[in-house]
């Protein structure tokens, strides 16, 4: 007998759903139902909302719900505008950065500002966020006014200083702030103290968004309006993996039907590299075709090669801008792939650590957080990933649900002083810099504690499934059904289903490299499902030994040969029940 491969993952159902839930949302058919209330959709107003509405949800002038100190904002900008005074948009280098950069450019260009600039500081050079250097030469070049996209919210020290410089500034942000607010003119963020708006997760790009409807509302414009920009601020939400819900999801779906439809000469030239066809851009597409090239400038050099593209109007002048982006985006993929394979290599092949921890003077430090999520997934262990260089090591860390990487930088900080040298994060992402003579004493305080922390035998990464399935249920009509539910996306995950005990009819390995899986399953009743499993082809020997078996999966649509049919996306195999061979 063959012997079965672990299965990939713990199968985790979602608990029965409450009567009061069933009753509220007793309109919907069954399936959907549930799926709704797994998302957090407990009544029928909820549901209408949901399933239903898109764009804005809520005006962010309103005197009761509106955004604090959205109005003196609005006043700034269009004082600015109306004196000629010079305008710069200060972003950060990542697609969400670069997306809200590019929406507030453009909207000071149309209502007439002289020239507005933008300004996305060097990776490398500057790192993240507002620095007084930048301020400085900002003011030099006859700046009066430095709105900030996707960060500042913890810049009191910067803020001080362009007031010191005379310098005006309005800081836009979506993250965290800290104990103290900065003494900004004006600071936008939703999670700031006091602040009504009913949004708190907006992206970066969501409060630049808000912030050109504020503009616009209150001095409307002929030919142009916010939602102009909605397809921009699509880009910027699913790149930046917020919660798919409330305003955040009606603001995508809006984005996604213009992106469709009206795609700009930047989308057209990245679809033309891609490989992908506007007309069917999807948050994957954004997710997997579009971010990941955007991201790639700014992770090995500098990220306004991305914003001049997605500034572009001429679709010549996109396509050469999108060529570039293209291959650095190839550059980057290299250069990961590098990172995996030192690192793989350098891990104990008799047993994996508790923490993955690897260095190297040749990885790029603006590509270690990639290299160290793809291990984290591997290996399902936390992952530091350090670039080396001359005097000190500074590092991405990626995390797993059963450790929090910052709580544990948090200790090792205490119990250590001066083991790190800088650090910050959260849960499952963090970064850190440590001298190079104390990265070892590094590794091993953190594999000490996170050995003491984890359960061992838990360290299988988990999938929470929708529910079960019998075939009956499973044809086009319910994944027509299903995509009602997009977009997808954080919060708002792809369903996943369980069908038992399916017998295997017919079974090959696919691809151009021999890695996938073709799988031809039959129910008790003689119904055949085909189902492809990416990446699944060590199972393949496996499944051709056994008659029955459980099936973790998604469903969608293929088509082939202008003919659709239902297709099982298979994540995970499993032995049923009962049978003796498990």
């Amino acid at each position: 007998m063959i012997s079965a491969p672990a299965s990939l993952y713990r199968w985790i159902p979602y608990p029965t759903m409450p009567a009061e839930a069933l009753s509220e949302l007793a309109a919907y058919p069954r399936v959907l139902q549930k799926l709704l209330w797994i998302r957090g959709i407990t009544t029928r107003r909820e549901a209408e909302i949901f399933l239903t509405q898109n764009g804005s949800l809520y005006d962010p002038l309103d005197q009761v719900k509106g955004m604090k100190n959205m109005p003196k904002a609005v006043k700034m900008i269009w004082e600015a505008v109306d004196r000629g005074q010079k305008i710069a948009v200060y972003g950060d280098y990542d697609v969400d950065g670069i997306t809200a950069s590019t929406i507030l450019v453009q909207l000071l260009q149309k209502i007439g500002a002289p020239d507005p600039v933008s300004y996305i500081p060097d990776r490398f050079e500057e790192g993240y966020g507002l620095n007084k250097e930048a301020l400085k030469t900002l003011f030099d070049a006859g700046t009066d006014l430095v709105i900030t996209v996707d960060c500042g919210i913890r810049s009191t020290e910067e803020a001080l200083y362009a007031q010191q410089l005379g310098l005006k500034l309005i800081i836009s942000d979506h993250h965290e702030p800290g104990e103290e607010i900065p003494a900004a003119d004006v600071v936008i963020c939703a999670k700031q103290p006091g602040d009504p708006y009913p949004e708190k997760n907006l992206a970066g790009v969501g409060v630049a968004y808000k912030i050109a409807e504020a503009v616009l509302e209150a001095r409307p414009q002929v030919g142009f309006e916010a939602r102009d920009w909605v397809d921009i601020a699509a880009i910027g939400t699913v790149a930046d993996i917020v919660p798919m819900s409330e305003e955040n999801r009606a603001i995508v779906k809006d984005g996604l039907r213009k992106l469709r439809n009206q795609p700009r000469s930047a989308i057209q030239a990245l679809a033309e590299v891609g490989g992908f066809r506007t007309a069917e851009i999807s948050n994957q597409t954004i997710g997997f075709g579009i971010a990941p090239r955007l991201n790639a400038p700014g992770r090995l050099d500098k990220a306004s090669l991305s914003f001049d593209l997605m500034m572009s109007e001429k679709l010549s002048e996109a396509r050469r801008l999108a060529e570039e982006v293209n291959q650095k985006n190839t550059e980057r993929k290299d250069l990961t792939a590098l990172i995996q394979k030192k690192a793989a290599d350098s891990i104990p092949k008799d047993k994996v650590p508790a923490v993955v921890c690897c260095r190297d003077k040749e990885f790029n430090m603006g590509i270690v957080g990639l290299g160290a999520a793809r291990l984290s997934d591997t290996f399902y262990r936390p992952t530091i990933i350090g670039a080396e260089g001359e005097t000190e090591t500074r590092a991405s860390c990626r995390s797993i649900e059963e450790f929090s990487m910052i709580e544990a930088l948090d200790e090792i900080n205490a119990a250590y002083p001066g083991l790190l040298k800088k650090y910050g994060g959260h849960w499952k992402a963090a970064g850190l810099t440590v001298d190079n003579d104390k990265w070892d004493e590094f590794v091993s305080r953190i594999n000490e504690l996170a050995e003491k922390k984890l359960d061992w035998k838990q360290l299988t990464p988990a999938k929470k499934y929708d529910m079960e399935l019998t075939t009956a249920y499973a044809d086009l009509a319910l994944v027509e059904l299903l995509e009602q539910l997009e977009p997808l996306g954080e919060g708002n995950p792809e369903p996943l289903f369980v069908f038992r005990n399916l017998k295997v009819q017919w079974v090959k390995r696919i691809g151009k490299d021999q890695t996938h899986l073709k799988v031809t399953f039959a129910d008790e009743n003689g119904r055949v499902i085909d189902a492809v499993g990416f990446g699944l082809a060590d199972w393949c020997d496996w499944l051709k030994s056994h008659d029955r078996i459980d099936v973790l999966c998604k469903l969608e649509k293929n088509t082939y040969q202008n003919e659709t049919k239902l297709q099982l996306q298979v994540i995970d195999f499993r032995i049923p029940e009962g049978d003796v061979r498990r």
